[in-house]
């Protein structure tokens, strides 16, 4: 089945820059990037100490010549260099939110009013300023509700600050103030309209999701199209934010 109340513009004019062009202006900006994080970040100046960051990056074999850090090691070395391992140009007091992932892994968010890079990946999911967006990723101490919820509310939408579980709790405000967007797990938004069917109570205020966090199965995506549903999926992580996501065109998900 087809998929309901795609989107139909381009975010900006990054979208739609030529391929050679786009890589070009990323090769040209990675001098200097990397020249701010050696000297203003310790653990990226001990991380690069052996690579050549002086010389031009012309393609993407001279981008591969740069070593991999492993998130293991940010986890092993935030202990002896805290709070961020000395992964972070900004001190603590002037960031905008600290979180604490599973590991524990401590992670930094900046000040702005899209930090994570997500209202792309809500626009192109067909989100709009005036949409109310059910957000179900947690808000406590993990980074996964803000990044959608600061991307939600820069597009112009309003958010429900639902966090996962208390579902009674969930259905009710769903009928009360009839979102139109979902985000969270994928089978989440499933239980909830299941849920709110056997309760007799009114859900079918959605007309889209994004998910992320899990497999968005086929079959999955294809029940939520059946129920009115448009329903993409992103990859993002708690230290670099947005990384890929889905189109209209479904054709795989494009790197951010």
């Amino acid at each position: 089945m087809s998929q309901t109340t795609a989107p139909t513009s381009f975010f900006d004019n990054l979208e739609t820059r030529d391929p050679g062009v786009r890589e070009r202006s990323q090769l040209d900006q990675l001098p200097a990037f990397l020249s701010k994080v050696v000297t203003e970040a310790p653990g990226w100046a001990a991380h690069l100490a052996n690579a050549d960051i002086s010389s031009e990056f012309e393609t993407r074999a001279d981008l591969a010549r740069l070593p991999l850090f492993r998130k293991v090691a940010l986890k092993d070395q935030q202990p002896h260099m805290p709070p961020f391992g000395g992964f972070a140009a900004t001190p603590i007091g002037d960031l905008g939110r600290v979180f604490m992932s599973p590991g524990p892994i401590f992670e930094p968010e900046g000040r702005g009013s899209d930090w994570w890079r997500s209202a792309r990946v809500l626009h192109a999911a067909g989100f709009r300023a005036g949409d109310v967006v059910h957000n179900t990723f947690a808000y406590h101490l993990t980074p996964g509700g803000w990044i959608l919820d600061a991307g939600a509310r820069a597009l112009g939408c309003a958010v429900i600050p639902a966090g996962p579980g208390n579902t009674e709790q969930q259905l009710a405000a769903i009928a009360h103030l009839k979102p139109t967007a979902y985000i969270g797990v994928p089978d989440y938004l499933k239980i909830l309209l299941d849920k709110a069917d056997e309760a007799g109570t009114d859900a079918s205020s959605f007309t889209r999701a994004l998910v992320s966090g899990g497999a968005l199965f086929p079959s999955l995506r294809e029940h939520y199209a059946s129920c009115g549903i448009a329903c993409y999926q992103t990859y993002a992580t708690a230290v670099v934010g947005i990384i890929a996501y889905d189109s209209e065109a479904l054709e795989g998900m494009i790197v951010d």
